[in-house]
């Protein structure tokens, strides 16, 4: 039987509301350092700042531990941006991103994250400071 966890960002101020259960942030570090061998990372909006600790699991996964990473994202800018934060030529990375000329308002709109094609996450969240930490998506 497949084992699956809930997590969850929630807006603050809600004090005693929020039920219980792993944070989503938590789970998603969790989740990155899980892999062994590959990465795959499906957002919309990425953060790839050095202050967001996201994009910290991912430079120690390229850096230290050698993982393969794969990023599909909305832009040509934001995966040429990705892939030169997260040091591309150095390690085994890659980026590619959504284009459909015929259809301007087209959006790849997916949020998800596969670890070593075995464990993932799927949501609504961006993988940005606001998704995770102000606002719930």
């Amino acid at each position: 039987m497949s084992q699956y966890r809930l997590a969850f960002t929630w807006p603050p101020g809600l004090g005693s509301e929020v039920p219980d259960g792993p944070e989503l942030v938590e789970e998603l570090v969790r989740l990155i350092r899980s892999a062994r061998f590959t990465i795959d990372l499906y957002f919309y909006n990425i953060n790839s700042s050095g202050q967001f600790v996201l994009a910290r699991s991912l430079h120690e996964a390229l850096a230290r531990r050698g993982v393969s990473v794969r990023i599909y994202c909305d832009q040509r800018t934001q995966a040429r941006q990705i892939f030169d934060t997260f040091g591309g030529s150095k390690h085994k990375i890659s980026a590619w991103y959504w284009n459909v000329p015929e259809n301007e308002m087209s959006k790849f709109h997916v949020k998800a994250i596969v670890a070593d094609g075995r464990r993932f996450y799927l949501g609504s969240a961006n993988m940005s400071h606001t998704a995770m930490n102000v606002r719930a998506e």
